[in-house]
This record gives structure tokens, C-alpha cells and sequence, in this order.
């Protein structure tokens, strides 16, 4: 009982040493306007699928 306990908190506290994918670039147009209003990339990690947006 003692061993699966512990395995349960291990489980729990597991950290993602990430491994980022290289991210794709979204730019986002307003109706009208040639130059984007909004720009960022999006990262994801191979390992764990968590994502990043940066902002640029």
C-alpha cells in the first residue's frame, strides 16, 4: 500500500524537462487591411504536448 502511494505523489510531481518543437507562425488580418494586427508563434513540446505562445 506504502509503494503505491508513493508511486501516486511521484506521478503527480513528474516534471516535463521540454523539448520544444519548433513552432508554427500565425499572423491574424483584420477585413480590409493588408498588414496583420496580431502575430505570434506557437510551440509545443514533443514529450508532454504542453504548448507556448509567444507573442512577437
Amino acid at each position: 500500500m506504502w509503494k503505491a502511494l508513493v508511486k501516486w505523489v511521484e506521478s503527480w510531481s513528474y516534471r516535463c524537462d521540454h523539448d520544444w518543437d519548433k513552432g508554427q507562425h500565425v499572423d491574424i488580418y483584420e477585413r480590409g487591411l493588408e498588414l496583420p494586427i496580431k502575430s505570434f508563434k506557437v510551440y509545443t513540446c514533443k514529450k508532454c504536448k504542453e504548448y507556448k505562445r509567444i507573442n512577437l
